[in-house]
């Protein structure tokens, strides 16, 4: 007796529809893939980097170090209406200069880091403190958050007092944030110049600098405010849709709307029917090669 091997095309067309359901239900659930966020820095900010050039700093550390300070300064969009930037140095009393008042030419920062040269000294963290305050004093402005970002690989060992120093700044409404690198630093000192323990920044060396851009970052730059919802009135609103005389309602979504999740659901589907074709056809041919030896 013959038994009929061959597939019923009810049931090849069957699994077929059951494949296309499945994929097509699990890409139109499947979550858009994550858009990489970025540190970038676009609000508006007045920012002085004080960094340390004491003798403990040997050169290729010191030109870590301010390659360091550029590519934290290329995470800020330096404009006139955005961020502006200064660079103080600081070593032994009496040593420290300005380096770049603040400024918003970011070529001119970037110069200005690179012409950089080691003072080589003691560590005077108070006058470097004091230094980045009187530039915000004086070039920063009115109602611009302004933060000191003090870099140092040790501990103050100079006349002053940094923490007095620290507390007249965050006093004038400026933040401070330390970045303490190897084992020199006083972390404790820099926990009262900066106010909170979280604001001090750790690193084994010069080196790990770069692993603690992007959450330095993050930190330093004040969020965006978001303006207001203006609504505007009009005494003859080109549509009325319910609402309250006088008001223009929103306009409908159309071409020229933000695009929304449909047309991406729409695309999934597409590729969900399309997997659906080609197992179908697989499925046929399955089904035609074992008919065919059966006869």
């Amino acid at each position: 007796m013959d038994i009929d091997r061959t597939l019923p095309i009810s049931a090849v067309l069957a699994g077929a529809l059951g494949l296309v359901l499945l994929f097509t239900a699990a890409l139109a659930g499947a979550p858009a893939p994550a858009i990489a966020q970025t540190t970038d820095c676009t609000s508006t900010i007045d920012l002085m980097l004080a960094l340390d050039g004491s003798e403990s700093i040997v050169a290729p550390d010191f030109e870590t170090m301010k390659s360091f300070a550029g590519s934290l300064v290329g995470h800020f969009t330096v404009s006139p209406d955005d961020a502006h930037v200064g660079i103080v140095q600081f070593a032994g009393e009496g040593q420290g200069r300005v380096e770049m008042g603040l400024s918003s030419d970011a070529a001119a920062i970037d110069a200005a880091v690179a012409a950089m040269a080691q003072i080589v000294g003691a560590t005077d963290i108070q006058e470097g403190l004091a230094s980045a305050r009187e530039q915000l004093a004086v070039g920063g402005r009115a109602d611009v958050p302004q933060v000191v970002i003090v870099l140092t690989d040790g501990a103050h060992n100079q006349p002053g007092d940094p923490v007095a120093e620290a507390e007249s700044a965050r006093g004038a409404g400026m933040e401070i944030v330390a970045i303490a690198v190897g084992p020199g630093p006083d972390t404790n000192q820099l926990a009262a110049i900066t106010g909170a323990a979280e604001r001090v920044y750790p690193v084994s060396d010069f080196d790990a600098l770069l692993t603690i851009l992007d959450p330095l970052v993050q930190v330093v730059c004040p969020p965006t405010p978001t303006p207001p919802r203006e609504v505007a009135a009009d005494p003859e609103p080109d549509h009325y849709d319910g609402g309250p005389p006088g008001v223009r309602s929103l306009p409908p979504t159309g071409s020229h709307a933000v695009p929304d999740r449909r047309l991406q659901r729409d695309l999934w589907l597409l590729v969900g029917a399309l997997i659906g074709l080609v197992a179908t056809g697989m499925l046929l041919m399955v089904a035609g090669r074992r008919g065919w030896k059966a006869g």
